[in-house]
């Protein structure tokens, strides 16, 4: 059985090995994580997470730098600083066929790191960096080039917690526009717009420091990640998103390495790499007093 992470880069992951190994939806169960870490006995391959259970002993492809040494962990580790999409593609490009290979854009992208796209993809894919314009009620809303579509579809099913859909959308599309274009995941993208709206209408912003800002709400749905990307990017401080309801907090910015590491030694369960981290606490818990006493302590 294989296990990944419930975003972009994790399902591609998957579904990239899945490509460079032979193997269909129907030939191998394929399991999207209901938390980060979560990993199974019977899961014999993890991808962009750091396994909660250092006895597992599958294998792991990951890029996250929360693992423990090998004499700590039964687990056989593929590690690299970029995204584990990546990492995957890297490690089995030979075996991806070549009609596959630009979905490597799908988990680079997700996980916020266009610019280490390889080269060649362009090269074999140049409708990529064609602009899409969005139109609205006959008016230009926005322009994007489709690479920089690719993922937000993707996340946005994981964030609405239709995992399966997600999975099988991205194995079975057999070009760019079958993910930028599908009905259902606009439906879950205006979905977790308007939840966006919502919580940034409804919610308490709290300055902490120089350069770091708290945001508390709550929500059904997964969107702490972008509610903390969507207001870095606006404020260009390093944010703090927690959603109360559900006990899961994304930290983004500059700071967010420092800021997770300061967590955890105050016992939050935080995890991630540069620029992006994420966590969870018992669901109802205050975090933000957690967060003072971690800054104090500076």
């Amino acid at each position: 059985m294989i296990v990944c992470h419930n975003d972009a880069d994790g399902v591609t992951s998957a579904v990239l090995f899945l490509y460079a190994n032979g193997l269909t939806l129907d030939d191998v169960r394929v399991r999207v994580a209901e938390w980060f870490g979560q990993v199974q006995e019977s899961d014999r391959f993890c991808f962009d997470m750091v396994p909660e259970n250092p006895e597992w002993d599958g294998v792991n492809y990951d890029h996250h730098p929360q693992h423990p040494p090998p004499d700590q962990r039964k687990y056989k580790l593929i590690w690299d600083v970029v995204p584990t999409s990546l990492i995957v593609y890297n490690k089995h490009k030979d075996e991806i066929p070549d009609e596959q290979k630009w979905k490597v854009v799908v988990g680079i992208v997700g996980d916020g790191q266009p610019e280490l796209i390889p080269p060649e993809i362009f090269d074999m894919f140049p409708e990529l960096t064609d602009e899409i314009l969005w139109i609205r009620e006959g008016k230009i809303t926005f322009t994007l080039p489709r690479y920089k579509l690719l993922s937000s579809g993707i996340n946005s099913l994981m964030r609405v917690g239709n995992y399966e859909y997600a999975l099988n959308l991205l194995y079975h599309a057999k070009r760019p526009d079958d993910l930028i274009f599908n009905e259902e995941a606009e439906k879950a993208r205006n979905t977790i717009a308007n939840e966006c709206y919502k919580i940034a209408k409804n919610s308490k912003f709290v300055k902490l420091g120089n350069n770091i800002v708290y945001l508390e709400f709550e929500s059904n749905l997964d969107v702490t990640g972008r509610i903390a990307s969507e207001w870095q990017d606006k404020l260009g401080y390093t944010v703090v998103a927690y959603n109360v309801l559900k006990g899961k907090l994304s930290i983004r910015g500059d700071l967010a390495l420092w800021v997770g590491d300061k967590l955890r030694r105050e016992g939050v369960n935080v995890g991630g790499h540069p620029g992006y981290m994420g966590g969870e606490l018992e669901p109802g818990s205050s975090l933000i007093d957690k967060l003072r006493r971690a800054l104090k302590k500076v």
